[in-house]
């Protein structure tokens, strides 16, 4: 009997090793899936749900893995314009960034870890 009990731990551990292994079902899966069996409206609403948060949540991820690649590699952003005006205190100057100068700089960098995309 102790062999038995041997077989079924290891046919076990085979299981959820195969469970890992397999795809991951998202939530349009399981809609085809509900729409197949005859599943009604309510079940669908509560699906549909589940898949407009599991969008949401998974563009969350895109967007923060995108944000960190950027962030490990931003772009130098040199200041292009000059202000200068006179106040009742005295004459005010200073150097910044344009917002064209900035939007250029961050689209260039987009458009090259992009291409693929375009």
């Amino acid at each position: 009997m102790a062999k038995k009990a041997e077989v079924i731990k290891v046919n076990k551990v085979e299981k959820q090793k195969a469970l890992i292994k397999t795809e991951s079902v998202t939530p349009a899966d399981m809609i085809k899936m509900a729409v197949a069996g005859g599943a009604d409206l309510e079940k669908l609403e509560k699906l549909m749900l589940l898949q407009e948060r599991w969008e949401g949540n998974e563009a969350k991820k895109e967007y923060h893995k995108a944000m960190a690649a950027f962030k490990a590699n931003p772009p130098e952003i040199n200041k292009d314009k000059q202000v200068s005006y006179n106040t009742n205190k005295g004459k005010t100057e200073y150097r910044h960034a344009s917002l064209a100068n900035v939007c250029n700089k961050i689209l260039l960098i987009w458009i090259l870890e992009n291409a693929e995309i375009i």
